[in-house]
């Protein structure tokens, strides 16, 4: 199944699984490939990881609260040691 990379708002990690979340579909896309794998595929210029389960598409990001992103009902959480790379990311939008 191919996936627009333009569709994609962000990706959870489930030990060897990931699970794909789009714009277009209220379900996830579940594929057998670790976190590290799918985030050597994708541009870094388009995504950023944010937490050990989770990298999201930086151009679907509008809300942050807290430590926290937000689509939705969705809590996406910062974690701590990605916090410096996010931060440097949104002070240079």
């Amino acid at each position: 199944m191919q996936i627009q990379l333009d569709d994609i708002r962000y990706i959870e990690g489930l030990k060897d699984y990931v699970k794909i979340y789009t714009e277009q579909s209220p379900r996830p896309i579940l594929s057998l490939m670790n976190m590290k794998a799918i985030e050597q595929m994708l541009p870094e210029s388009r995504f950023i990881r944010v937490h050990r389960s989770f990298i999201v598409q930086k151009s679907k990001i509008r809300e942050i609260e807290r430590n926290r992103i937000v689509f939705g009902d969705v809590y996406i959480p910062i974690g701590d040691s990605y916090k410096q790379a996010f931060m440097d990311f949104i002070n240079a939008k």
